[in-house]
């Protein structure tokens, strides 16, 4: 687990207003023109290096990770339920009194905000029993950056804060989501000052209006920092269905900012992975086979960098998985029983869906 600049723990006020029926302010563009850095303060545009950027899934437990607010009845890493590697964070709680939220873990950290510096996490709900579930970013500025799932009521940006809210998303699957910081900031509060930085990060759900009702979320996969991180690889091309026992291939492709060469491992949907398997050039389309058995499966993949183009990939810095292709292996070779029209099914797996229902196949 990698995480960086841990620095001090110091306590952070700020203030949310929700109202019904209120929009949000779209976010803006910033401009990237790069000016280097003062005292080691990174000016407008200058990249942030793979030494300040900060990355949680949640493989070697919680460390830095504090309960600020909340009542919770349970919280820790578990690995029945994850989006990235063996583990995630779950939390329970339920909101009690005047607090705003039925539970919230903060890491502190400082990591200079630029143009390029993004922010990237997953989460994950079982039910929608509060308002929200999502993260906190903390400023240095004293402001704050909302990013959640919202259930009931609008958000707007206040003074001090500022939203990004995501509707309509379902219970008891994984949402993920990229978000620029920079833009962000600026959309919301105007003028970026130079010398900007996030002092933590947060893992939340909450309500300003319910209370005494239990709230389960679960987290993983949070990259917060600049653009050394590798891009999240396209999602899969191929067929989407085909006969069990035949190999079948599939392509995508990523981007290293800095033209590192890349790996990809790839999640058969099976329950098997493949290895790393590289080194491929930044940008160029690979491919990849594998074979099922009979049922449906939900491929995925993501690509790890390697800076020091030496192989080895401890120094590298994972994507997040893509979006997956759904697939289906309905087909057997004993299930046609003729060879012929085994051939002709085989040669051509999306012609004559009459005769295959005819035939069972």
């Amino acid at each position: 687990m990698w995480k960086t600049h841990v620095l001090t723990r110091s306590p952070v006020l700020g203030v949310i207003v929700m109202m019904i029926g209120a929009g949000i302010i779209p976010s803006v563009l910033a401009g990237n023109t790069s000016m280097g850095s003062v005292n080691g303060i990174p000016m407008y545009g200058a990249s942030l290096s793979s030494s300040q950027f900060f990355k949680e899934d949640f493989e070697t437990g919680y460390d830095g990770w504090d309960p600020v607010e909340g009542d919770l009845s349970e919280y820790g890493t578990q690995s029945s339920f994850v989006y990235q590697g063996d583990y995630s964070f779950k939390m329970t709680g339920i909101r009690v009194g005047e607090s705003g939220f039925s539970g919230r873990l903060m890491y502190n950290l400082t990591l200079p905000v630029d143009p390029d510096t993004i922010f990237n996490f997953a989460y994950s709900f079982p039910s929608k029993n509060v308002s929200y579930v999502g993260y906190i970013l903390i400023f240095n500025t004293g402001k704050w950056g909302y990013y959640f799932s919202l259930f009931y009521g609008w958000f707007v940006n206040t003074s001090d804060v500022y939203v990004k809210q995501y509707w309509n998303e379902s219970s008891g699957l994984w949402h993920s989501h990229t978000e620029n910081v920079y833009d962000d900031y600026s959309a919301a509060f105007g003028e970026v000052p130079r010398d900007l930085s996030i002092t933590s990060v947060s893992i939340m759900m909450g309500d300003p209006y319910f209370s005494d009702e239990e709230q389960t979320g679960y987290y993983d996969a949070i990259r917060l920092g600049g653009v050394d991180i590798v891009q999240k690889p396209t999602t899969p091309v191929g067929p989407t269905s085909g006969k069990a026992g035949i190999k079948y291939n599939y392509t995508t492709n990523t981007t290293d900012p800095y033209g590192d060469d890349v790996y990809y491992k790839w999640d058969w949907g099976d329950g098997s992975y493949s290895d790393w398997l590289g080194p491929y050039a930044s940008g160029a389309q690979i491919t990849t086979s594998h074979v099922w058995g009979k049922g449906s499966y939900s491929i995925r993949v993501k690509a790890i960098d390697d800076p020091n183009g030496d192989g080895e990939l401890s120094d590298g810095i994972e994507s997040l998985w893509s979006d997956s292709l759904p697939i289906t292996m309905p087909l057997t070779s004993a299930s046609v029983p003729y060879p012929f029209f085994r051939y002709i099914f085989e040669r051509f797996p999306h012609a004559f869906p009459m005769l295959r229902q005819l035939m069972g196949c």
